[in-house]
C-alpha cells in the first residue's frame, strides 16, 4: 500500500557558532531537531509498512504458485527470488528504521536537559541528524541537460502529448471492479497502533531453568534464537540461497552472573582450514547502533564439531558479560559483530538488532 510522500524536513549542513548564540536560539535549534526527527520517523514507519506489505504479498503469491502444478519451474523460481529479495529489503528497512527511532528517543529525552548540557550536546545531535537525513533522503543523481535543449522544445512537447495520450488510452483498458464489490478503504495511519514502532513483546522460552544443588542459585538459559546469516560472494556461487554461516545466540544466568552463548554453523568442507577455530580468550567485539564497541572473550578454545553426514562445522563460544555490557544491551540494539578466528577476523552484519536485548530482558524480567 503506497502512502502520501512526506516532504523531507530542511536540515542545514552546519550549525552557527553556538558561543555567539543566546540560549533561546540554541534551544530553538534543539526543538527544531526534535520536529525533524519526528518527521523522519513517520516517513520510515510508512516505508517499513510498505516493505512488509510487499513482502507479505509476494510470499503469499509464491505460496499459491507452489500449489499450482501447471506452473513452469522458471516462473516459480522468479517468484521465489522476488519474495526473498523483498524479505531482505524489509530487513534492511527495519534496521534503518531502528536507527531513526533510537535518535528520536534521544531527542525527546533531550527536552529534559539543562541549558549547559543542551549547548554541549547540540553539535553531536546535529551531526547524527545529518547522517540520518542523508540515509532517509539520499541525493538524487546529477541531472543531465534537459532534453528540450538538445532536441528542441517543440519536439519534446509533441512527445509528451503523445505519451500522455498513450497513457490515457491504456488507463481506459484497466478492468473495472465487479458489480457490488466496493473499493477497499484504509484507516488513517496511527503511529500508536503501528506494530513496527511498538512491536508486541515476544514470549520467553528457556532451554534450562533449574536450581543449582550446591550453591542454591538459579541457573537459566534462554532458547537459542537466530542472530545473523552471512555468505561471502565466493560461497554464494556454490551455496545459492543457503547461508554459509548461521549464528544463533542464547544467554545464560547463574545467580548474578550472565554470559552470552554463540552457536556458529559453517557450511563449508574446508571451514576448519579457512577459519582455524576459536582460541581460549578469543576476542568477540560487539558494535552497537550508537557506535559504542565492547570486547568479550571466549572462556575456552573450540576447534568445532562436524555434524554427521554433512559439511557443516559447528563452533560454540561462551562469553561472560560484565555489568557495563549488560547496561548497554538494555538500551541499545546490536549493529555488527566481529569474531577473531585463529586464521583472522571477520565482521558480520546483524539483522535482528534487538535479539540481545530480548534475551536479556527474558532473564531479568521473566514472562510467559
Amino acid at each position: 500500500m503506497a502512502h502520501a510522500q512526506l516532504s523531507p524536513p530542511f536540515v542545514p549542513d552546519t550549525l552557527p557558532k553556538l558561543d555567539s548564540l543566546p540560549q533561546i536560539l540554541v534551544e530553538a535549534y534543539q526543538h527544531r531537531m526534535v520536529e525533524q526527527s519526528d518527521i523522519m520517523v513517520q516517513s520510515w514507519a510508512e516505508r517499513a509498512a510498505d516493505a512488509t506489505s510487499i513482502r507479505t504479498a509476494l510470499e503469499e503469491q509464491y505460496k499459491l504458485a507452489k500449489a499450482d502444478s501447471t506452473l513452469q519451474k522458471d516462473s516459480l523460481n522468479v517468484l521465489s527470488t522476488l519474495a526473498k529479495n523483498a524479505k531482505k529489503k524489509e530487513a534492511a528497512v527495519l534496521k534503518d528504521q531502528k536507527k531513526l527511532l533510537r535518535f528520536a528517543e534521544t531527542m525527546q529525552a533531550s527536552l529534559t536537559l539543562d541549558s549547559a548540557s543542551i549547548r554541549q550536546q547540540l553539535p553531536k545531535w546535529h551531526k547524527k541528524l545529518v547522517q540520518l537525513y542523508t540515509l532517509s533522503y539520499p541525493p538524487l543523481p546529477q541531472e543531465e541537460s534537459p532534453l528540450a535543449n538538445v532536441l528542441g522544445a517543440e519536439r519534446i512537447s509533441d512527445d509528451v502529448e503523445a505519451s500522455q495520450a498513450a497513457i490515457d488510452s491504456t488507463t481506459t483498458m484497466l478492468p473495472a471492479l465487479a458489480p457490488g464489490v466496493a473499493r477497499k478503504t484504509y484507516a488513517p495511519y496511527d503511529a500508536k497502533q503501528d506494530v513496527m514502532l511498538h512491536p508486541p513483546t515476544p514470549p520467553c522460552h528457556f532451554a534450562t531453568e533449574r536450581t543449582d544443588s550446591f550453591s542454591g542459585e538459579m541457573v537459566r538459559e534462554t532458547t537459542p534464537a537466530e542472530l545473523f546469516r552471512h555468505t561471502n560472494p565466493v560461497m554464494k556461487r556454490l551455496l545459492g540461497d543457503q547461508p554459509h554461516i548461521l549464528c544463533e545466540l542464547a544467554m545464560t544466568q547463574t545467580g548474578s552472573q550472565f554470559a552470552l552463548v554463540l552457536t556458529i554453523r559453517i557450511q563449508d568442507a574446508n571451514a576448519r582450514k579457512t577459519f582455524g577455530g576459536l582460541a581460549k580468550g578469543a576476542a568477540v567485539m560487539l558494535q552497537f547502533i550508537d557506535g559504542s564497541i565492547f570486547t568479550l572473550n571466549t572462556l575456552q578454545a573450540d576447534e568445532g564439531i562436524v555434524l554427521p553426514n554433512s559439511n557443516i562445522l559447528v563452533y560454540n563460544a561462551k562469553l561472560p558479560l560484565e555489568r557495563s555490557v549488560l547496561k548497554k544491551i538494555e538500551t541499545a540494539e546490536l549493529d555488527k559483530l566481529r569474531i577473531n578466528w585463529n586464521a583472522g577476523y571477520e565482521d558480520y552484519e546483524i539483522f535482528l538488532v534487538d535479539a540481545l536485548m530480548q534475551q536479556l530482558n527474558c532473564l531479568t524480567h521473566p514472562r510467559s
